[in-house]
């Protein structure tokens, strides 16, 4: 269409202009002068001229921006002209500010918008306040950011712990607030190590020390000297340590933002226990390396006190590697249990993975097919990287965020292949086409295949003779069908109840379970939807999946024996951290087989403490160069256990030499990781409290002009393709409701 002539702009006299005659808006006036002071005018108004009406010419949109210009005094405004009667005047009037009132916003993209101006405001009508309540207030259309769906908006320290700024404050009371409520779970992880490794003064100790040493003076009538008081009066309250101690909220936020729920944390120099209880609390398998077994009993100690407390899992038993050892029955809640779960593979555990094992031997890279929910991706991964082998996994694509059992795979190395949703056999096919394409191994969708049959079978060799019947979880099949065939080679005839969890096994039974099965077997189920989990998930003390075995506990009957086929690693409660005694030099030995998905440790200061006379403690390094030769030797040794994607997070400071200059150890490490293919990716600086600095600074300033630290350099380094970041899905802070005592107080030591 053609635009009308008479919509120009021109640049009219104010004088001759006249606000609509019956104009329902309000504006904000002092908005709008504020809005013409820093940007003038961006929109012409719009007037109508009098022919039609008999009256002055008035406008009919920009009434507001008209008022706004008389109050600045402007003698001109650029206005477009319209000639129309009343009624038209009265709708355009009424359809522009109608159309503002219907208008919404995508709070999503307006919360970008203001973001991108860095806390500049002005002229905006909005103030920082607006922005955090925007942040704060509940998508009316259940969308939170990103647009994900029934996420409620929350501020940033609700949604991350604290704001992921570059400046990490623990001074706030936010941060004051989660370290309270970590510290009353009962970390100690000063427990283990000398008390005074930083061999401050009593004085520095107990800021309150000389003070109560004139009050007991006073009380005696005469002077004490500092050993008779320590000896005989003082009582020790109040005296801070003098050892560093690592913060658990700085643990909290690295380990939920920088690795994937669920993964593994390597941590070459443990040093107390606080890194490695967050870490576990926070599901994630912590392995910790320390050289003095002292340090490593003190932390295991406090973690077998949060497993009484049913804080953590109690460490798992020790799985059998051994693929023909026959896996154990035990007493669970009355019943009998075949513990086929306690054959295992890094962290994926029991028959399936056995198959699997069997099947990859001699592969040059592996492939399998599954659903988001099937343990069976997770295994096929983990054997992989057990074996030092590639792998594929293909799985149906859906919105929003890994399920557990793909974060797992993909934190085992797995390269994650997605396609459009349909049948599981168009999947399954692309599997074994990607398989054959690449000279790879293909692990079939349900390890359907002979020999999970025959290693199944061999299996049924120690069921008790006074079972009476066998209760088994069924998903493919193929688990069933090894116990039949065992039965069958046995001479038994033992009642069998199949709860089916998922889609028909029979075809799959008619292949590969005896002739008759179905005058063997009972099958029931499936009672819910297959990735539904059971309401109840524990048979006395043992934890059952949720989605197989779990589903088995309303048909046990007495006598019953629970076979029990696996247990997702997913699936398992908080897992127990494992501290090694050993040198971080030793790393690729003492991480064990697992590789894992995130570095985070935090490396002697070089000399500012010693930890031991060990000879191979970095902390007694004869010079800096020796010290940072060793470092680069254990970083070496760590980095290569940990997945090819991977962040690294090392907290550090510079470290004064013999005449009081600093040495560069934050770069001298970004450095180090830079030689192993680790990039920087973040930096960030830890403030910390004053705690007993006041105390030390006036006096080593007045001698030496130090300026006292009250700060940390928190480096995190990542290798690998940073499009592949979305594997680490949403960050979850948990409940907030933990820390919810906005008035928590704390007197606090710096921490290294």
């Amino acid at each position: 269409m053609t635009i009308p002539d008479t919509l120009t702009a021109l640049a009219v006299p104010v004088e001759g202009l006249a606000p609509y005659h019956r104009n329902p808006r309000t504006h904000a006036d002092a908005l709008l002068r504020e809005s013409l002071a820093r940007h003038s005018q961006y929109r012409p108004i719009v007037v109508n001229r009098g022919t039609r009406t008999g009256r002055p010419d008035e406008i009919l949109a920009g009434n507001g921006t008209y008022a706004a210009a008389v109050a600045l005094g402007w003698q001109q405004i650029a206005a477009t002209y319209i000639d129309v009667d009343d009624d038209e005047a009265a709708r355009i009037v009424l359809v522009d500010n109608r159309a503002n009132d219907l208008a919404g916003y995508d709070d999503t993209v307006l919360a970008e918008l203001l973001g991108q101006l860095d806390g500049d405001l002005g002229g905006t009508g909005y103030d920082p306040a607006d922005l955090e309540a925007l942040l704060a207030a509940p998508d009316p259309e259940g969308r939170g950011a990103g647009g994900d769906t029934g996420i409620a908006r929350a501020t940033l320290a609700e949604r991350f712990g604290v704001p992921p700024f570059s400046v990490l404050d623990g001074r706030q009371g936010y941060w004051k607030t989660r370290k309270r409520a970590w510290l009353d779970l009962g970390i100690q992880s000063e427990i283990g190590r000398d008390d005074n490794l930083l061999w401050l003064s009593e004085l520095v100790h107990d800021p309150a020390y000389y003070s109560k040493k004139s009050a007991a003076e006073a009380r005696l009538g005469r002077e004490l000297t500092n050993e008779e008081f320590a000896a005989e009066h003082y009582d020790g309250k109040g005296r801070l340590p003098g050892t560093s101690v690592f913060d658990p909220v700085l643990t909290e936020l690295l380990v939920r933002w920088f690795s994937p729920p669920g993964g593994r944390v390597l941590d070459p120099f443990a040093g107390g226990s606080v890194r490695g209880l967050v870490s576990a609390r926070l599901g994630r398998h912590y392995t910790g390396i320390d050289l003095r077994a002292e340090q490593v009993e003190a932390n295991e100690a406090q973690a077998q006190s949060f497993a009484a407390r049913g804080l953590l899992a109690p460490p798992s038993p020790e799985l059998l590697r051994d693929p023909a050892a026959l896996t154990p029955v035990e007493l669970h809640g009355g019943h009998p249990v075949k513990r086929d779960d306690l054959f295992g593979v890094g962290d994926s555990a029991g028959g399936k993975v056995r198959t699997c094992l069997h099947l990859a031997a001699g592969a040059a890279g592996l492939t399998t097919a599954g659903s988001r929910h099937s343990p069976q991706v997770n295994i096929v991964a983990t054997v992989a990287a057990s074996l030092g082998l590639p792998c594929r996994v293909h799985v149906p694509a859906a919105a929003g965020g890994l399920t557990p059992e793909l974060a797992a795979a993909v934190a085992a190395g797995a390269e994650l292949v997605e396609h459009r949703p349909g049948h599981n056999t168009v999947i399954v096919a692309r599997a074994r086409t990607d398989a054959a394409d690449r000279g790879w191994v293909n692990i079939p969708f349900g390890m359907d295949d002979p020999a999970a049959v025959a290693m199944t079978s061999a299996q049924v060799a120690n069921l008790p003779e006074e079972t009476q019947r066998v209760v088994i979880p069924v998903g493919s099949g193929m688990s069933l069908a090894g116990l039949l065939a065992g039965l069958q080679a046995q001479g038994r005839a033992l009642p069998i109840l199949g709860v089916v969890v998922g889609a028909d096994p029979s075809s799959r039974l008619d292949r590969h379970a005896p002739a008759g099965w179905r005058d063997m077997v009972t099958l029931v189920g499936p009672d819910s939807p297959y990735d539904l989990p059971a309401p109840a998930t524990a048979l006395g003390g043992l934890e059952l999946d949720p989605i197989y075995e779990a589903k088995c506990l309303p048909y046990l009957l007495p006598g019953d024996l629970l076979w029990v086929v696996g247990c997702r690693a997913t699936a398992r409660p908080t897992p127990h951290p494992q501290w090694v005694v050993g040198d971080a030099r030793d790393a690729e030995r003492l991480a064990g087989g697992q590789l894992a998905d995130m570095l985070l440790t935090c490396p002697p200061y070089f000399d500012l403490e010693v930890y031991s006379a060990a000879p191979a403690d970095l902390s007694t390094a004869a010079d800096y160069p020796t010290f940072l030769r060793d470092l680069e030797s254990c970083l070496r040794a760590a980095t290569s256990r940990l997945t090819p994607e991977a962040f690294a997070a090392i907290v550090a400071a510079e470290v004064r030499d013999k005449r009081g200059a600093f040495q560069d150890l934050p770069g001298d490490t970004t450095r180090i990781m830079g030689r192993l293919g680790f990039w920087l990716y973040n930096v960030a600086v830890l403030v910390t409290p004053a705690g007993s600095l006041p105390v030390r600074a006036g006096r080593a300033f007045q001698s030496s002009r130090k300026l006292g630290r009250t700060h940390q350099s928190v480096l995190v380094y990542y290798r690998g393709d940073p499009g592949l970041l979305r594997n680490l899905g949403p960050v979850d802070m948990g409940d907030p409701a933990e820390y919810a005592d906005e008035e928590a107080e704390l007197t606090e030591q710096p921490g290294a």
